[in-house]
Order: C-alpha cells, then structure tokens, then sequence
C-alpha cells in the first residue's frame, strides 16, 4: 500500500454511527472518500466537510457506476453500509438481501477487478446465533437464525473467494456497539437504556437474562485502523472477532 500521505479509502456508510467515529483517524491516514445515501441527513458530518482530505459522495454503495473511478483510485475499502439489525432487516427481505448481500459481493468484485488492495468487510457476531457455549470464537461453527445474520455470514464466504495476493480481504465480526456518535443510535441496548434512564422514563426490559457482548463504537473505530495497519500476511482472508470477554453482561447486568 502506498504511505499514509498518500493512502486513498473508500468508505461506504461513512455518514453513519460508526463512520462518524471512524472518519477522524481514517483523515489523519489520507484521502477519505464516504459513499452515502444521507438517508439521516448530512448534519452528522459537519465536522469534517471543509477537511482537505474529506471528500463526499452522495449515492447509495450498490451504485457502484457512479462512484467506480473513485474505487479505481482507492487504496482500501472500508465497507459500513447496508441495514444494521435485526428489526430493520426483518422489515423487507428483498431489501435487506439486495443492501446486506448483493451491493456487498458486487462491490468486493468491482474493488477487486480495480485493483483495490484492501477490502474490510463489517460482519457481525450474530452469525453465531443462539448458543450454549459459555464462550464462542472466531472457530466456532457459524449458526445463524435471522436474515440479518445469515446475509452477514454468506458475505464473510463468498468475500473470502475472492481474495487473493494482491486483494486482502479481512471480516471483522463486531460485538454490539455502544457510545456516542455525532450519528447518534438509540435502538443499541446501551444507547437505548441510558436515554430512557435520563429522560425518566419507565425502563421496560425484554429478555433481561440474555447474554450479549458489547464493545464501544471507540474501540471498534479502532480495530478499521489496527487491520488497515496490519501486515497483509497476519490479516488476509481472515475473520477476526471485535469484543472482549470482560464485555459479555445480560441485559439485567446493564440496568445494575
């Protein structure tokens, strides 16, 4: 890759909760080039508009034709977009399937046939399912039981097919986030328990036994930066798990 003055990434959701944490320490490295549809506005991205290396394009990422010279020049590519949860995902299938799967694949290929050399792929450790084990790892078998999931899952396999010497592609199985963004989310458990608490709202608490792991949208920012960083060697076709153990609470253990 070429040095961090002149890196040139391509950033797909870049305008969302986890883009607008990413975005400083992506700007600092390069060029950054964020492909969103603004569905929530452009106001999340007031801090970095005038930034000589912050370019904007406003499209949706399974338009890959109107943004294909800017992926030609890109150096990496870090894909965000697409549905984010369950409840959303559940809303309408075919679109869940043509955002979360197809715009996925399509672009790995494009990037790929363009000689992007890096590809960070965000899954999500809900490809595990529901399980017993007390503790699951990047080697534990994939089970997924919702569409969300399943897209997730398919994509980590069929983005690593195309891998090769010259196209690192990386999955990077996010625990669920939490913490502030200039894009704010409150449907994150985290997220969603705080601004109830502070409005003084009554608490309803669904599920209060499960276990789930989390991880601040800080942290997982920073493990974009650390594959970036990484030798292609330690990375390449690989699926890394973005958590900690010390972060697995019921959703009991959150509310205490």
């Amino acid at each position: 890759m070429t040095s961090r003055q002149q890196q040139k990434i391509l950033v797909t959701g870049g305008a969302g909760y986890l883009g607008c944490v990413l975005l400083p320490a992506l700007l600092k490295r390069g060029k950054v080039y964020v492909v969103d549809n603004l569905y929530f506005g452009k106001k999340p991205l007031k801090n970095f508009i005038n930034h000589e290396n912050f370019n904007l394009i406003c499209e949706d990422a399974f338009n890959i034709s109107a943004y294909g010279d800017i992926l030609s020049e890109a150096d990496a590519v870090i894909h965000l977009a697409g549905l984010s949860n369950d409840p959303s995902a559940d809303l309408d299938p075919s679109l869940t399937i043509r955002s979360n799967f197809l715009a996925t694949i399509a672009l790995g290929r494009k990037a790929k046939e363009l000689g992007v050399k890096r590809f960070i792929n965000i899954s999500s450790c809900s490809v595990y399912g529901s399980r017993s084990e007390n503790i699951l790892y990047e080697s534990s078998h994939p089970e997924p039981v919702t569409l969300y999931a399943l897209c997730k899952f398919i994509c980590e396999k069929e983005l690593s097919k195309l891998a090769y010497s010259e196209f690192c592609v990386t999955s990077l199985r996010f625990a669920t986030l939490f913490g502030y963004s200039p894009r704010m989310r409150f449907d994150l458990t985290v997220n969603e328990f705080m601004r109830e608490v502070t409005m003084g709202k009554e608490l309803l608490v669904f599920g209060e036994q499960f276990w789930r792991p989390y991880c601040h949208v800080i942290d997982l920012a920073r493990s974009c930066i650390i594959i970036l960083k990484s030798d292609k060697e330690k990375v390449a076709q690989n699926v890394f798990g973005v958590g900690s153990t010390k972060e697995n609470y019921t959703k009991h253990m959150i509310v205490d």
